[in-house]
């Protein structure tokens, strides 16, 4: 899509919400909104932004739409397109802080990380006593490839070990039980296989243990 198409795309994607209340949720003010469904004025990276967010449009096509090739781009690399779902939960939980229930929605998701928070404290405590440089925890529940758990390891080191599932200098164990596979990664130390592959049968089985509680499933 070329500049000149952008009113009109902004028209199709904004249907069922008025120009006053998208200049409302937005932050943008009416006569700005209406110059750009108008044609009247270029849109800005901001208001890319803040409309992709409020329409809940990932914000490269508006850019294409712009005709901003390069802003399309970075948007790509930096939020994946299939992260939809994300963003809508991310504006109801922005629509539910505005109306004052901050601190619910704080108890709720503090619920939910504790499910993944059990095994932790186990984790650090097979790192320490193997006297390890480094170990990762990695998780395929629903997500594949989820680094749950870093000792000595950097985010971005415990990413690529989920998604290559190896590194020179990691020694690798696994756990493949029922509903959830369990990846443990260390680097030096003198643990055991034995020893971890208890350990991995053990935080598996609290893992599924706590996500049935919360499923309320058998």
């Amino acid at each position: 899509m070329n500049k000149s198409r952008f009113p009109s795309y902004l028209r199709q994607v904004s249907r069922g919400i008025t120009q006053a209340r998208l200049s409302a949720r937005t932050g943008i003010s009416t006569s700005v909104i209406s110059r750009l469904f108008k044609g009247k004025q270029d849109p800005s990276f901001e208001h890319l932004l803040r409309i992709s967010l409020v329409l809940d449009i990932h914000p490269a096509l508006l850019f294409e739409a712009a005709g901003m090739e390069d802003g399309a781009e970075i948007c790509r690399c930096l939020i994946p397109e299939d992260q939809s779902g994300a963003r809508r939960l991310c504006r109801r939980v922005q629509q539910l802080v505005r109306r004052g229930d901050a601190r619910r929605v704080d108890d709720a998701l503090s619920n939910i990380e504790l499910v993944w928070e059990v095994n932790r404290d186990s984790f650090e405590e097979l790192a320490r006593t193997s006297g390890c440089e480094s170990a990762c925890l990695v998780a395929d529940h629903q997500v594949e490839g989820d680094p749950l758990y870093r000792w000595n390891c950097s985010q971005e080191q415990a990413e690529v070990l989920a998604r290559q599932r190896k590194a020179k200098g990691w020694r690798h164990f696994s756990h493949r039980g029922k509903g959830i596979t369990l990846d443990f990664f260390i680097r030096g130390g003198k643990a055991r296989k034995g020893n971890i592959q208890v350990a991995l049968q053990y935080w598996a089985a609290g893992f599924l243990s706590a996500l049935s509680r919360r499923t309320g499933s058998a």
